[in-house]
């Protein structure tokens, strides 16, 4: 089990993720920050994870613990969250989450 923490940055309307690609695999947990502002992280439909939540953090601050849930196939990129910032969604996202082979 791996804790990854992804940083995320705001820019005209497009948010990019550092580091921009993160390999997981089941229980690893995933965590969101953003210096530029609130952050929520949303997935549409079914979401890599044990919950469905919203993942919000304030400005600087580390989200909720995402646990991904097991069964997750490998060589998988797992779908885009829709990133908002100060409840600003973003137009463009880059980076990805993938499972490990």
């Amino acid at each position: 089990m791996k804790n990854h923490v992804i940083t995320v940055t705001f820019k005209n309307d497009e948010s990019k993720c550092d580091p921009p690609n993160v390999h997981v695999q089941t229980n690893d947990i995933v965590q969101w920050k953003c210096d530029d502002g609130d952050l929520e992280i949303e997935f549409q439909g079914e979401t890599p994870f044990t919950s469905t939540q919203v993942w919000r953090a304030l400005r600087g601050h580390l989200t909720q613990a995402a646990v991904v849930k097991p069964g997750v196939p490998a060589n998988t990129t797992l779908p885009r969250p829709t990133f908002r910032v100060n409840g600003t969604a973003a137009v463009r996202s880059l980076g990805d989450l993938l499972t490990h082979p």
